[in-house]
């Protein structure tokens, strides 16, 4: 350690104003305000370029549904037209909030259950999903309730 002490004391003696073991000891300036001020307003800027860029790709654009099957018209074959019914054959009433298609299967939402052809609701088979409305049939009877009101 002498030998370096030595060597800084030869350079201090050939011309430098400050001695250089002062200058490395010497304890480091502490920035200035301005300095902190400035590394503050980058980091609040980079948080709101952060939210911002987080908004815009957490919103969800609902992509355009699919068109739905065009139904012909006519009932098909294998589900014979429907009867009058004379009497109530349901003990409460069925709602039918909508039809709605899914690929190849049709599907209703009915008294806020998700029905398809087969299920059974209020005790009653569904035997028919269609644009217009939804066939059930119970008891040997034949009921269509219409999608519009």
């Amino acid at each position: 350690m002498s030998i370096i002490y030595e060597a800084l004391k030869k350079v201090e003696a050939q011309g430098a104003k400050q001695p250089i073991a002062e200058k490395l000891m010497a304890p480091k300036a502490k920035p200035g305000i301005k300095v902190v001020l400035f590394y503050i307003l980058i980091v609040v800027a980079a948080i709101f370029m952060m939210n911002l860029f987080y908004r815009l790709i957490s919103t969800s654009h609902p992509a355009k549904p699919a068109p739905l099957p065009t139904q012909a018209k006519n009932p098909s074959p294998e589900v014979p037209a429907m009867p009058e019914v004379q009497g109530p054959v349901f003990s409460r009433r069925l709602d039918l909030n909508g039809v709605f298609y899914s690929g190849n299967e049709a599907y209703a939402l009915m008294n806020n259950q998700i029905i398809k052809v087969g299920d059974i609701i209020e005790g009653a088979v569904v035997k028919r999903i269609s644009l217009e409305g939804v066939e059930l049939e119970k008891e040997g009877q034949f009921v269509q309730i219409s999608t519009s009101k």
